[in-house]
């Protein structure tokens, strides 16, 4: 689970060479929400623990997409 989180903040970072203004902001949007994702580390062997944080990233991604999205009719 925190391997998963891990390879998607990777490629949230390295996306961010070449890219736009727009794209910039969805990423460090995209960050910080996978960020508040993990949480206390002592929480992650709570029961549900897993299922929240897959939630957590699944509503990153999607306001990530759409952030995206946005950023491709503003061009």
């Amino acid at each position: 689970m925190v391997r998963a989180f891990a390879v998607l903040l990777l490629l949230t970072a390295s996306s961010v060479a070449a890219q736009s203004a727009c794209d910039a902001k969805c990423n460090q949007q995209a960050s910080e929400c996978l960020k508040a994702c993990t949480g206390d580390p002592k929480d992650a062997q709570k029961p549900g623990e897993s299922q929240r944080l897959m939630e957590c990233i699944k509503q990153c991604e999607a306001r990530t997409t759409a952030c995206k999205q946005g950023c491709g009719s503003k061009k």
